[in-house]
């Protein structure tokens, strides 16, 4: 939960550098955050699902897109790289995997040009506990994607299949 609040705190901050450990731990509660409001959204009838979104969860993603970036142009800054290439997520799918690769590197273990090193004392040591809550995140992420086409796709196809069926008929 501190490394949730560091990040509102430095709310648009785009200086200095962030560990692995600050990026993901703010996105966990971030996450865990939405879908606690995406339920109170469905309970209270706020949820519209055409836009997948309710009015708290809206309110909440447009309060902490600002450090969201933030802690993400910071944590490109620990991997050395400017905040710039945020922009290569604009490519479909390889975008999102490269900055996925960025998210997961250590730190530098030297000062680089966007200040010293956040973990000094831990110079080049891994932690896996962070590199395990990057995928968990991730895989629950393509999950909800997957349970959200899914039943799209199954009534794709049995539409497709009346519409065979009719036209069938009609011969």
């Amino acid at each position: 939960m501190n490394w949730y609040l560091k990040v509102l705190k430095n709310y648009a901050d785009f200086g200095g550098r962030a560990t692995r450990a600050e990026y993901w731990y703010f996105n966990l509660f971030n996450f865990l955050a939405f879908c606690g409001l995406a339920f109170l959204d469905t309970v209270i009838g706020s949820f519209n699902a055409d836009v997948g979104i309710g009015l708290l969860g809206g309110i909440y993603s447009l309060a902490v897109l600002i450090p969201a970036l933030a802690v993400l142009v910071r944590r490109l800054h620990d991997t050395d790289r400017n905040g710039w290439w945020l922009l290569i997520e604009l490519v479909p799918i390889i975008g999102g995997l490269v900055l996925l690769i960025f998210m997961v590197l250590d730190s530098q273990p030297v000062d680089n040009q966007y200040g010293p090193n956040p973990k000094p004392g831990n110079e080049g040591s891994s932690n896996l506990a962070v590199i395990a809550v990057a995928v968990i995140v991730f895989i629950v992420v393509v999950g909800m994607l997957a349970a959200i086409a899914l039943p799209d796709y199954q009534d794709y196809i049995e539409r497709a299949k009346k519409m065979q069926f009719q036209q069938n008929q009609s011969f």
